[in-house]
This record gives structure tokens, C-alpha cells and sequence, in this order.
């Protein structure tokens, strides 16, 4: 497993699970690090993003192809500027990449959306891509980089999401 992994040696690992799927398995135990559970998806998207530095998608199911599009789609509303990082293991992500590139063709997204994802095929490679990463300059900073009262930016928050139904 992934967390073992980085957990052996020495990386702090959060793990985040839907309380839900909490039954089904533990994402980590105290041996592999820390676990939260979550009321959701959603909310396990959101904690990700507070919690992290950058994001690596390996191959997975409907879950990980979900929090990558929600965190690609908030990349794109300049909700964060975070790495999302595709590690293309047996050329999983090409029919992503060729998914994307059709989308693009057809102007259903702006061709900007590819530069979101930094791809790579080792995991040596993906890091060295994400080390190098750089944000592309965000035009809303002028208007979102207001200070609070105890004079932080507003962008050092963490981010709540309100997922209540009202009828």
C-alpha cells in the first residue's frame, strides 16, 4: 500500500475516509499514520485540499477519477494552484490526456485545462515535475489576497464546504 510506503519512510500520511466506507476498511492505522474520518466525498476532497501540498493520482476507480476532476475543475476556478500530479502507470491516463485533447478540439474546455495536470510515467519523474512546478499567475490574487483582521490573507483559511439539503 501507498501509505505504508511513505509512512516507513519517514513521510507524515493523513489518511481521509468517508465515514460510510469506514466499515468497509481503515485508509491507515495508528502503525501507518493518522486517519480522519469524514461525513463524505465531498468533504474528503476538501480536507485533501487543506491538508496537502500537492496531489498524485494513481491509477484508481470512480472515487480517485472523482476527487481528480473535482480538484482539477477547482485548479481551473483558481480555488487553489496546488500540482495535480498523473502518474501514468501502464499508460492509464492516456485516454484521459486523449479525452482532454477532444474536449479541447471541440471547445467544450479552454486549452489552458491541460496545463492542471503534470503527467509522467515513474514516480521519480512525477516528483521532480511536481518539485518543479510553478503556479501560472493568478488573475483573481488582487481581489481574493485581502487580509483578515489579525492581518493574514484570506487565502491561508481552510476551506468548509456546506453540502446541507434544504426543501
Amino acid at each position: 500500500m501507498v501509505s505504508e510506503a511513505a509512512f516507513i519512510r519517514g513521510s507524515q500520511v493523513l489518511g481521509i475516509i468517508p465515514r460510510v466506507l469506514k466499515p468497509l476498511g481503515s485508509s491507515s492505522d495508528s502503525s501507518t499514520g493518522e486517519e480522519l474520518v469524514v461525513s463524505g466525498m465531498q468533504e474528503r476532497i476538501t480536507e485533501m485540499l487543506n491538508h496537502a501540498d500537492a496531489f498524485i493520482f494513481l491509477p484508481g476507480d470512480l472515487a480517485t477519477l472523482e476527487a481528480l476532476m473535482t480538484l482539477a475543475s477547482w485548479a481551473h476556478l483558481h480555488i487553489h494552484q496546488k500540482p495535480i500530479g498523473l502518474l501514468n502507470v501502464n499508460n492509464f491516463y492516456d485516454g484521459f490526456i486523449a479525452f482532454l485533447n477532444h474536449a479541447i478540439k471541440n471547445y467544450f474546455i479552454p486549452s489552458n485545462v491541460k496545463k492542471l495536470f503534470i503527467c509522467a510515467h515513474t514516480a521519480n519523474e512525477l516528483l521532480d515535475m511536481l518539485q518543479a512546478y510553478k503556479p501560472e499567475p493568478d488573475p483573481w490574487t488582487f481581489v481574493l489576497e485581502r487580509p483578515n483582521n489579525d492581518g493574514n490573507s484570506s487565502r491561508s483559511k481552510k476551506y468548509k464546504l456546506d453540502l446541507t439539503l434544504r426543501l
